[in-house]
């Protein structure tokens, strides 16, 4: 078998495909040119967006400078305008309370009363932050005691009016033998009324007037309260109300007697501390054997 050599080319073919190629070549050309233009065209576009940013940049910048100065300049006129108005309410407030509590009293209207108060010392806090306010300041703060002391007196009074001696036959007992009080009878002894409005004061005075002159108040009326306690217990005694009702006719026990004769003497000599006189304290003990008397009854009926 003889063998065939190469496929022949003619030079039409040859000619064909070189010009084929250059279309291709011719249409690379045309793409490369096509992508420079649009390279070109959008750098140009880049350039005119970065310019007139700058512009805008240039031209926003300062407005929105001016604005917020602007914002500020508003939030200073609306405080100042709202401190003129608290200014305006308080000199207003102060005023008004100055002639409300000066002509009304607290046993009038407590309630209305203190909230009068809480408003004058609002506005005495809110002017003492200022020195020019200094001559207003200090007849509000006048005022302000003339109040606190109305709000005492008124407290005093209540406590002279209220308070009541202990019936003698209850304290008799809420005792037990060793004269220990049993707690759980406490709750039948009435001392005060209207405990509520004291509270009511108290609490007040005590978290808006440094002066607590109400408490020795309270220590000297309800001192003199317990006194009168301890002698009606030793008038009672005398027409023998508790000597019927607790002794029985026994005779008292002498250990208990002596017992009794010092925890008496401690308590007087306590109670008059408290009382804070001497005179409260020679009243009270002349007392003492009235009261030993009574707590030996009772120690004789249970011994």
């Amino acid at each position: 078998m003889a063998l065939q050599g190469p496929p022949q080319i003619n030079a039409a073919e040859i000619s064909e495909k070189l010009q084929q190629e250059e279309e291709r070549l011719k249409n690379l050309q045309e793409n490369l040119n096509r992508s420079r233009q649009l390279k070109e065209s959008m750098l140009g576009i880049l350039d005119s967006f970065e310019k007139r940013l700058e512009h805008l940049e240039a031209t926003v910048l300062p407005l929105y400078e001016h604005t917020g100065k602007m914002q500020r300049k508003q939030q200073n006129i609306t405080k100042t305008l709202k401190s003129i108005d608290a200014t305006l309410g308080f000199y207003t407030t102060a005023h008004e309370m100055d002639s409300i509590i000066r002509e009304s009293s607290p046993a009038d209207n407590l309630d209305s009363y203190i909230k009068q108060m809480d408003k004058l010392r609002d506005a005495t806090k809110f002017f003492s932050a200022d020195r020019s306010y200094g001559q207003h300041l200090e007849n509000m703060k006048a005022t302000f005691e003339l109040g606190c002391h109305a709000l005492e007196k008124e407290y005093r009074d209540l406590l002279n009016r209220n308070s009541m001696p202990a019936k003698p036959l209850i304290l008799v007992e809420c005792l037990d033998e060793n004269f220990e009080v049993i707690a759980s009878r406490l709750k039948t002894i009435d001392t005060i009324k209207d405990v509520d409005r004291l509270k009511t004061i108290g609490q007040w005075l005590l978290a808006n007037h440094s002066n607590a002159d109400f408490l020795n108040a309270y220590a000297e009326i309800r001192g003199a309260n317990m006194l009168r306690t301890l002698q009606s217990l030793n008038e009672t005694r005398r027409v023998g109300t508790i000597d019927k009702v607790a002794t029985g006719g026994r005779p008292p026990s002498p250990k208990g007697d002596r017992r009794a004769s010092g925890l008496v003497r401690e308590a007087f000599r306590m109670a008059s501390r408290a009382y804070g006189t001497e005179k409260g304290y020679l009243f009270a003990y002349s007392l003492k054997d009235g009261i030993l008397a009574i707590f030996r009854s009772v120690r004789g009926n249970r011994a």
